[in-house]
């Protein structure tokens, strides 16, 4: 079977693939593993309660007991704490957990011990990669695996995508060049290949590794649009027409490629060729008006935004009144940041089209934007009224009503909607910060602590409901409690990070509260409020050049309301005289 480019969602699945290994059954042994036997017989006694509290994590992970497997794989790290297999299944359940650092730490300390594991120093450039962290060191130790295991295909693939991000080009071209070496058959490699003589212009390199792509895999249609770019760039259109009829014969649904082709045809004054295709690509549309929509997606997501254009309007002129393309086309222009030209083209989508809600609710968005929340308003509530209102629409009026200082009709919208569906993390989370805004204390209380109830895991209730308790000094174990678990779900979000700092600031540990609130500005650099805080703490910490940089930096990035800031720049003055 021909290797499939599902390679690339080995960073989604890294979590759920270790879950599944921690099982005995699918267990992969590394030759590190192997030399630890498990010949009880041939050991001490201590060492048999070795294996027996092994065995017990292994069932307690089964179960999805995953604190009690910690419990216990810890009892048998105490008896062999050299151990690299039971420090790799702790690893392993800390990922489960969702403990990105603390696997991590593990898996380094791992490496130190055995620098040629290669089954950790793939996982620990997995986790590093899903963590977002220096790409270079990432490389390195992709690096590392495939010097180790040049078999490792899929390492080939992240490797070649960490360099291409880089812009590095001559090193993925020698990554790739390696992946089609030792997989003849990776048509993946073949096609990046490509992509990447295609960028240096070396034209005929390029067409050969995408002909080679298609040989592997006749059916992607992905190659045929990179061949369209290199031939247009050499003008040779008998081979463009070509590869846009070998896309249409493949998928009669691929809209795109017909409409590039009528696009192509404008462009060589063959006038009626292009109008006979969009004539028809409307009749199509009109038909199946979903289809356009993945169109939009098509261009919009690789934000294509001239080429979309010249497809939507060509398609427009010969269809004035289809709802569907002024959907696409406002998209475009809002993509563009023409927002008064994207609300002109929704505001022409018709009752009936299958985008029309969407389009409203679109059109809102953007008055929004351009500071016109009456107009938005007016919108919403008039779709409300003769529509079924999904829970996104209704959070976004009630958001309106807000910004409006109209608590009341927001807090009626809201609950009116919560009689319908009592349930709903997302209406009683608004709610509460709705109730917060208003200072009603109590009732925010009440409605976070329910989203709480009913979702454990939803961080951005423990993280509102945390704060809230340390901003206001009350609760403060309590709010660390919530702060910290929202962090195992979110352990690289600045705001809840700085949320941690504020717990310890308030708590009067400010070594910490300095430690949390430079990894919150380190995630988030121009946040004003992040800055101020780092910068309270640094001054309890008598660090007064740190903390004037942070003031000064928080005013930078701070449009209105800075006068408590020049205030306490005052004062720091005022401390060094």
């Amino acid at each position: 079977m021909k290797h499939r480019l599902f390679q690339w969602l080995i960073l989604i699945a890294i979590f759920e693939l270790w879950g599944c290994m921690s099982n005995p059954a699918v267990q992969k042994i590394t030759q590190t593993d192997k030399e630890e036997s498990l010949d009880v017989y041939n050991e001490p006694l201590e060492y048999s309660l070795k294996y027996y509290y092994f065995t017990e994590s292994q069932l307690q992970s089964k179960k999805g007991n995953i604190d009690k497997a910690i419990v216990f794989i810890d009892k048998a790290i105490q008896i062999d704490p050299n151990s690299i297999f039971l420090q790799k299944e702790k690893a392993f359940l800390y990922l489960r957990q969702k403990k990105h650092e603390d696997a991590l730490s593990l898996l380094e300390a791992i490496i130190q011990k055995d620098p040629k594991n290669i089954e950790a120093i793939e996982i620990t450039a997995n986790l590093k990669q899903v963590l977002k962290q220096d790409p270079i060191q990432i490389a390195a130790l992709y690096e590392k695996v495939i010097q180790l295991d040049p078999q490792k295909e899929n390492v080939y693939l992240l490797l070649g995508e960490i360099y291409i991000r880089a812009d590095e080009l001559d090193k993925a071209m020698v990554i790739y060049k390696k992946l089609v070496k030792y997989f003849p058959e990776s048509y993946a490699g073949y096609y990046y290949l490509g992509k990447i003589y295609a960028q240096q212009n070396q034209f005929q390199e390029a067409e050969k590794a995408f002909l080679k792509t298609l040989e592997l895999e006749e059916n992607l249609e992905a190659p045929h649009f990179d061949l369209i770019e290199i031939y247009k760039a050499q003008n040779l259109t008998p081979k463009v027409i070509q590869e846009y009829q070998t896309i249409i014969n493949l998928n009669s649904n691929n809209y795109v490629a017909k409409a590039e082709l009528a696009c192509w045809y404008s462009f060589l004054n063959e006038t009626q060729k292009a109008s006979e295709i969009f004539d028809k690509l409307g009749k199509e549309i009109n038909e199946n008006p979903s289809m356009i929509n993945k169109m939009i997606q098509y261009y919009l997501s690789q934000k294509r935004f001239d080429e979309a254009m010249n497809v939507f309007e060509n398609m427009l002129e010969v269809n004035p009144s289809n709802s569907e393309i002024h959907f696409a086309i406002a998209l475009t222009f809002d993509g563009m940041d023409q927002k008064e030209k994207a609300i002109d083209h929704l505001s022409k989508v018709k009752s009936t089209s299958i985008n029309y809600q969407r389009a409203v609710i679109h059109q809102a968005l953007l008055y929004k934007e351009i500071g016109k929340n009456d107009k938005a308003i007016h919108l919403l509530e008039k779709i409300a009224q003769n529509y079924e209102a999904d829970t996104d629409m209704i959070i976004f009026l009630s958001s309106l009503y807000e910004e409006e200082n109209q608590y009341e009709k927001a807090e009626t919208l809201l609950a009116d909607m919560i009689e319908k569906d009592a349930e709903n993390t997302k209406l009683h989370f608004r709610l509460g910060v709705l109730y917060d805004k208003w200072k009603k204390p109590d009732l925010f209380e009440k409605h976070m602590k329910l989203v709480i109830q009913l979702d454990p895991e939803d961080s951005n209730a423990l993280n509102y409901l945390g704060y809230s308790y340390a901003d206001a000094g009350v609760n403060l174990d309590e709010a660390q409690r919530l702060i910290e678990k929202a962090l195992e779900h979110k352990p690289n979000d600045g705001y809840i990070t700085d949320s941690l700092g504020w717990v310890f600031y308030k708590k009067g540990d400010y070594q910490k509260a300095v430690e949390q609130l430079k990894k919150a500005v380190q995630l988030i650099p121009d946040d004003p409020i992040l800055l101020e805080h780092l910068g309270d703490a640094y001054l309890k910490m008598d660090q007064i050049e740190d903390a004037r940089k942070c003031y000064q930096k928080a005013i930078e990035h701070k449009k209105e309301d800075v006068d408590q800031l020049h205030k306490k720049i005052n004062q720091l003055t005022k401390i060094e005289q």
